[in-house]
């Protein structure tokens, strides 16, 4: 499907799409990808558009890739701060074997998923059960790489520059973590956007994308 433009205000229309897709799937799960940046808006993307299918009666349940965080010392285990963030942050293995391929052979599953505890730097357990048939939505940074991007029946990436991205960030309660103003900028300068652009570069994940929509 040739990519289409739009813009964040057109949420309803996404959803109606989404619900045409579900009427004509023949009763199997709809997976759908949300990607883009850090600071483009994913997260609270996929939770308006969850709020929406639903309002909708569609089944929809979001997952987030930040539920698949890596141990500190995976996260961190290699001096290349790209290739470290890019292979080493998120088990990508229990999100394909433990959600996404269950969601293609069976309308409904249960699955025990990993949560990382960032105050411990534990992964502790929890149980994920969808009733379907139904939408899975996933968010997070790097789906479209070129070993993911084929689980997905819609594509949706959030494009927003670099720049407007890291304003957002910068105003972010969740990235106060790291520090001060000069602390979140050193972290997302260093690590996350050089990785960001290595993705564009090496997967073209808006090339590939369903939906692009433009963040202001």
């Amino acid at each position: 499907m040739q990519s289409n433009r739009l813009d964040t205000n057109m949420l309803e229309d996404v959803a109606t799409d989404i619900k045409q897709r579900t009427q004509a799937s023949n009763d199997k799960n709809l997976i759908i990808g949300i990607s883009g940046v850090d600071g483009s808006g994913k997260s609270t993307f996929a939770t308006q558009l969850t709020q929406a299918l639903a309002s909708e009666n569609v089944v929809a349940t979001q997952i987030d890739l930040d539920d698949f965080l890596q141990p500190k010392e995976i996260r961190h285990c290699r001096e290349d701060q790209v290739t470290g963030y890019f292979e080493d942050n998120f088990d990508y293995s229990s999100l394909v074997n433990r959600v996404l391929l269950p969601a293609r052979e069976e309308t409904s599953f249960k699955a025990t998923l990993p949560t990382l505890e960032l105050e411990t730097d534990q992964v502790l357990e929890r149980d994920f059960k969808f009733i379907g048939p139904g939408v899975l939505i996933i968010e997070g940074v790097f789906l479209f790489r070129k070993e993911l991007r084929e689980h997905f029946d819609l594509k949706i990436w959030l494009d927003i520059s670099f720049e407007d991205a890291m304003n957002r960030v910068l105003q972010r309660q969740r990235d106060q973590r790291y520090g001060d103003i000069n602390a979140i900028r050193a972290r997302y300068e260093e690590r996350f956007f050089p990785t960001q652009r290595f993705h564009i570069k090496r997967d073209d994940p808006a090339s590939t994308a369903d939906l692009i929509i433009s963040v202001p």
